[in-house]
């Protein structure tokens, strides 16, 4: 899993700032595997993990739960950093995972599949995918989010706010 659109404006940003070695180390440790990129400046205990598009729906539900939850993204995955990204998730009370395809065998689940060794942490991870329904329904990606579930408002009334 790759979010290939992350990684460009990743790497546009290191091709337009020749020469500053901190910035672009800064850069390229980020894109590594397994690590969780903050989008915010928000400290909770409760995040919204995506990557891909869905994050501008993670920022929309941000905003309306007033920074209840901080926004991560994780664009690299491999099967070798499974243990860390659990280790990682342990870190936090509440993980809502955030996908704007269907649940069977996406980002929720290959994060899932990291917690096999911590089952402790299954209860602390929520994913929000789009539903079956609209398996084979043609539209833009935002009626198609908005018809098969991953609308902010729809997501909100769904959670549980403390």
């Amino acid at each position: 899993m790759q979010d290939y659109a992350l990684i460009r404006t990743m790497l546009n940003m290191l091709i337009a700032s020749p020469g500053e070695e901190n910035y672009h180390g800064a850069i390229a440790a980020s894109l590594g595997p397994g690590n969780l990129i903050k989008t915010d400046e928000v400290e909770s205990k409760k995040i919204i993990l995506t990557t891909g598009t869905a994050l501008k729906i993670g920022k929309k539900l941000q905003k309306l739960t007033d920074d209840e939850f901080s926004v991560m993204t994780m664009p690299l995955s491999s099967m070798q950093c499974k243990e860390e990204v659990a280790q990682k998730i342990s870190n936090f009370e509440e993980i809502m995972i955030l996908e704007d395809h269907m649940i069977d065998g996406g980002f929720g689940s290959w994060i899932l599949e990291s917690l096999s060794n911590r089952k402790d942490l299954y209860s602390k991870v929520t994913i929000k995918a789009l539903d079956s329904k609209i398996c084979g329904m043609v539209g833009t990606q935002d009626s198609l989010n908005k018809e098969g579930g991953i609308d902010p408002i729809k997501i909100l009334e769904s959670i549980s706010l403390s």
